[in-house]
């Protein structure tokens, strides 16, 4: 898949709306786990692990999915952090760290 086509995909799937995020930051020896993401145009976003909320399941819950699916690692959630709002249209979302 082309960058272009990438950019065209993220914003017809996440654009003109609002998603609730949730995301984990993980420090081990002094180190913080991120995840690489090919984001088109040749962007590269580096982030820690996490990804959109399911409807049903809570934010710890979603969390844990997110870390398995993007790490293979099964992890317990500790205290929520903060919020970050991120927005830059078409993208918009709230953004929870754990």
């Amino acid at each position: 898949m082309s960058k272009d086509e990438i950019s065209k995909e993220i914003e017809a799937k996440f654009g003109n709306q609002l998603r609730t995020r949730v995301n984990g930051i993980l420090i081990e020896d002094n180190k913080l786990l991120m995840v690489k993401h090919q984001m088109g145009n040749g962007r590269i976003l580096w982030s820690v692990p996490g990804g959109g909320m399911n409807y049903g399941s809570t934010a710890k819950d979603n969390l844990k999915r997110e870390y398995l699916e993007e790490t293979s690692l099964e992890i317990e959630v500790g205290k929520y952090l903060f919020v970050h709002e991120y927005l830059k249209p078409p993208l918009h979302a709230m953004e929870h760290f754990f």
